[in-house]
């Protein structure tokens, strides 16, 4: 039995609600309850909240303070504002992180996240509302396959741990994290083993990562004694046949996640294998990478994320190092949240 799984869900998120207002489980709940809300409900609430989004930057953030359009043209055709607005790269982004906090931000109830991009440590600033936000949608993702908040698991890192994450893990996280980085034939089976030791539910890791264990698997015959119930994906992207892979592996389906800490999960692949955009938090343009343009419909650009969440440090349309196309099918899930296909890592733009 993991008593901390039942520590976890039994007092640490009850206390965590009841003591310090912490909505994860409720907003994961919301989440939930709204997966099969018709389109046109969606297309609704997606123009209101950008609405809203872009009066806060357009009088609030100096980023943005230029933007060339006026409050009624914001109230009237809101999508149509925002294509007005350049792209960012995502590095851009970082680099002019000052411009991009708004004048409305309470200092004192910021929380400065800190985690890597582009091999370069970054600080975003977020708000416990919009942090706990992002949390129900990896919650919202993972529960599909049957994780709760106190599963156990493991995480993969593919290089050495960065120093800020060598202190212990939360205690609200069942977690052991390993890096896999300097991975061989002889050091497969003690990672294996203490894998096994802890018993996890679930995997997570970048795509390389876990491909390195999983490769490492296949050519000693080692397999894993525990019983997962997915393995995730979180960072870069993994092809049909390398997910296949891993799941022969692993013994267990494999999830690509889509994110970046500065917006959170921007989706997540069902148990169908469709990866589904989290349309409550971020909207997701894909883009020609000459133009900018949006690409016409069943054509690959880029991935650009606006996120609906974050009123501390806005960022409109910012892209990522991924393209995809838009699914032209329903998900036989019944989600109707947008569906990505062919998701594919690539360079960061210049």
């Amino acid at each position: 039995m993991d008593y901390k799984k039942l520590w976890i869900e039994g007092a640490v998120y009850p206390a965590m609600a009841l003591l310090q207002k912490n909505q994860v489980a409720a907003r994961t709940r919301q989440l939930l309850n709204g997966e099969a809300v018709p389109w046109e409900d969606r297309k609704l609430a997606l123009r209101q909240r950008l609405s809203e989004l872009l009066y806060l930057c357009k009088t609030q953030v100096a980023a943005y303070s230029d933007m060339p359009f006026t409050d009624l043209d914001i109230r009237r055709e809101p999508l149509d504002c925002l294509q007005a607005v350049d792209p960012i790269l995502l590095r851009d982004f970082f680099e002019e992180a000052d411009h991009h906090l708004s004048r409305l931000a309470n200092p004192e109830k910021l929380l400065a996240c800190r985690f890597l991009q582009a091999e370069q440590e970054r600080t975003l600033y977020l708000t416990q509302p919009q942090l706990e936000q992002y949390e129900a949608a990896r919650w919202r993702g993972l529960s599909w396959f049957g994780v709760t908040f106190g599963s156990p698991s493991v995480r993969l890192w593919d290089r050495p741990r960065p120093s800020f994450l060598l202190q212990e893990e939360p205690y609200l996280k069942n977690r052991l994290s390993l890096s896999v980085c300097a991975m061989t034939e002889r050091s497969v089976a003690p990672t294996v083993e203490e894998i096994d030791r802890f018993r996890p539910e679930y995997l997570s890791g970048s795509a390389s990562a876990l491909m390195s264990l999983a490769s490492h698997m296949r050519q000693t015959g080692i397999r894993m004694k525990t019983p997962l119930k997915v393995v995730t994906i979180t960072l870069g992207a993994a092809n049909a046949a390398q997910r296949r892979e891993m799941e022969a592996a692993f013994g267990c389906p494999v999830s690509q996640n889509l994110g970046e800490r500065s917006e959170g999960v921007v989706a997540y692949m069902c148990p169908e294998g469709r990866l589904h955009v989290m349309a409550e938090n971020c909207y997701v343009e894909l883009l020609d990478p000459k133009t900018w343009l949006p690409v016409p419909p069943g054509k690959v650009g880029l991935v650009a994320v606006t996120d609906l969440v974050g009123e501390t440090m806005p960022h409109l349309r910012v892209i990522l190092d991924y393209t995809a196309r838009w699914s032209e099918t329903p998900c036989p899930c019944g989600r109707t949240m947008p569906v990505l296909e062919e998701l594919a890592a690539v360079a960061p733009a210049e």
